[in-house]
């Protein structure tokens, strides 16, 4: 009786992992599909283009991912004093965003995240960033980053598509995504895009 009950102990435990594996890879592909060709869960992925504020986009994911940081981590958002405009799909852009943020999460033990933005000096992009303290990227690691299932632990919960996906959104958006990071010493992920019309307006409080 006890070994029959090892048996099926074991065949639970089998079933249960191949069925995890099968639910990672299941999600993993659509993720993919969602992005390549255009082509999603519902047929044609599409993006809801519309001049938005960038500091209504950004400010918003702060105040929503606060409940998400760790306790021993210190959470910060910087801006300037004025606001600019983008051409964006607002939550498409909010999701590249909070994979930026749950990856920097992963990789900070200690010290602090920032989100924040800024507009270059000739008024035509924008840069939203996320910079954080954490183990920081070898050169090697920073040109792998943004690749498709790559991790760079490979203990860490996930899949490895969160940036890979980001890259893709912010491709669509007309932008680009770029990291700067030293190993040991923190990185800094940062989506440019371009500014929207005239661009800057009053900032709303």
């Amino acid at each position: 009786a006890l070994w029959g009950k090892g048996i099926l102990c074991l065949l639970v435990a089998i079933f249960t992992s191949w069925s995890l594996l099968f639910c990672v890879a299941y999600f993993s592909f659509s993720a993919i599909s969602f992005f390549e060709g255009g082509c999603g869960f519902e047929g044609q992925l599409k993006f809801d283009m519309r001049p938005w504020s960038v500091n209504d986009i950004v400010q918003s994911v702060y105040q929503s991912f606060q409940v998400q940081i760790p306790d021993h981590l210190k959470f910060e958002y910087e801006c300037p004093n004025y606001d600019t405009l983008i051409f964006v799909d607002d939550n498409r852009l909010r999701q590249a965003i909070n994979n930026m943020l749950n990856n920097a999460c992963k990789f900070t033990s200690k010290g602090k995240i920032t989100l924040g933005w800024r507009q270059s000096h000739d008024g035509t992009k924008v840069s939203i960033f996320v910079q954080d303290t954490g183990i920081g990227l070898s050169e090697d690691d920073a040109k792998m980053a943004f690749i498709r299932f790559y991790k760079k632990d490979s203990f860490q919960q996930g899949v490895g598509l969160g940036l890979s996906i980001s890259q893709e959104i912010i491709k669509r958006l007309g932008g680009e995504i770029t990291v700067a990071s030293e190993l040991g010493s923190g990185s800094r992920f940062t989506i440019s895009l371009n500014v929207y019309g005239e661009g800057i307006k009053p900032r709303r409080y």
